[in-house]
């Protein structure tokens, strides 16, 4: 079996309905998922947010399948650079791109420290990742859209 472990974005949370849903679909299924809870609100600091991520990496006994979403993305991808640890699958959802400057400015600056510098991506594709799933944000738009005209039942 695999632990499924969310790392949300920007001033979401681990208890935002999506999240919610996702974990008891995925419990429905017998999937292990954890959602942790990330600090920081407007201003998080991606030293916080890495340690909390290597806690639960660690704390697993299964593989791990790590997902990111948006800013999540780019806290996964520093974790695998500065960490090096063998997850099984990682999981990109409208993720941001390497461009440090152009990234530090978004959002008035509120997340500088996750972007003070360029993620070795060679480094992080030769780790032993099975899987590595990349949507992007054209992709989650319309999926989003597609299931908000779904009937709620």
């Amino acid at each position: 079996m695999k632990k499924v472990i969310f790392i949300h974005g920007y001033t979401s949370s681990s208890k935002k309905k999506k999240y919610q849903i996702i974990a008891q679909e995925l419990k429905k299924a017998g999937v292990s998922c954890s959602i942790p809870v990330l600090p920081g609100g407007e201003y998080p600091h991606s030293k916080q947010w890495l340690e909390i991520i290597d806690k639960e990496v660690s704390r697993s006994k299964d593989p791990v399948v790590l997902v990111g979403h948006s800013l999540g993305t780019r806290a996964v991808l520093l974790y695998l650079d500065k960490f090096g640890k063998k997850v099984d699958t990682v999981i990109l959802i409208a993720s941001f791109n390497n461009d440090c400057k152009l990234n530090r400015g978004r959002k008035d600056e509120h997340y500088p420290d996750f972007f003070d510098y360029a993620i070795n991506i060679d480094k992080v594709k030769k780790l032993p990742i099975s899987s590595l799933l990349y949507i992007p944000k054209t992709m989650t738009q319309l999926t989003t859209a597609k299931v908000n005209k779904l009937p709620k039942n």
